[in-house]
């Protein structure tokens, strides 16, 4: 019986060295785990300022690119109607061209009844207009002005004759 009180007493011995070095275990893993916590705890922490940051840089940029943006659209507007004035102004250079070339067409024929020539292939339409208006002009004042000139007229007994002719404009010439 001594020996099983010596044996319970060397289990005993054993159960408690047993339970401290479980109890030094159970506590060095309690600090292990408590460290790793707080390292998670810093990385996450550090994780989520370099998000804010990172985020706060992203929502710049984007700011920064909707503001260029503006200003590029703004830019093409102000392009558009630029390009849209000068077609406007191409337009009415195409039709005041049509219009100065029906005007000299007009003129060529209108005057060519009367013996004058109208150079309608000169590159410089301007002056051809204004050649065109100045000739009109003679024309005109010719026209309607009495003139006494040399040449041949009918006698009421139907002899021709020839002496003096008063022409009254363009509508009645007397011999």
């Amino acid at each position: 019986m001594r020996f099983f009180k010596i044996a319970l007493l060397a289990l005993m011995m054993t159960n408690l060295l047993n339970a401290d070095e479980l109890a030094d275990a159970y506590v060095k893993e309690y600090t292990f785990l408590k460290a790793q916590k707080n390292e998670l705890e810093f990385r996450v922490k550090k994780e989520q300022k370099q998000q804010n940051s990172e985020i706060k840089k992203d929502k710049k940029k984007v700011t920064a690119l909707q503001d260029r943006y503006v200003k590029l659209s703004k830019e093409l507007k102000t392009k558009e109607l630029s390009i849209e004035k000068a077609n406007e102004l191409l337009r009415d250079k195409t039709s005041n061209k049509d219009i100065i070339n029906s005007v000299i067409i007009q003129a060529k024929m209108a005057l060519g009844d009367y013996g004058i020539k109208v150079d309608d292939s000169a590159p410089a339409q301007v002056d051809t207009m204004e050649k065109a208006f100045k000739d009109s002009a003679k024309l005109y004042d010719r026209l309607s002005s009495i003139q006494v000139l040399d040449g041949q007229f009918y006698k009421l007994d139907g002899t021709t004759a020839k002496g003096k002719l008063v022409k009254v404009g363009n509508i009645a010439t007397y011999g």
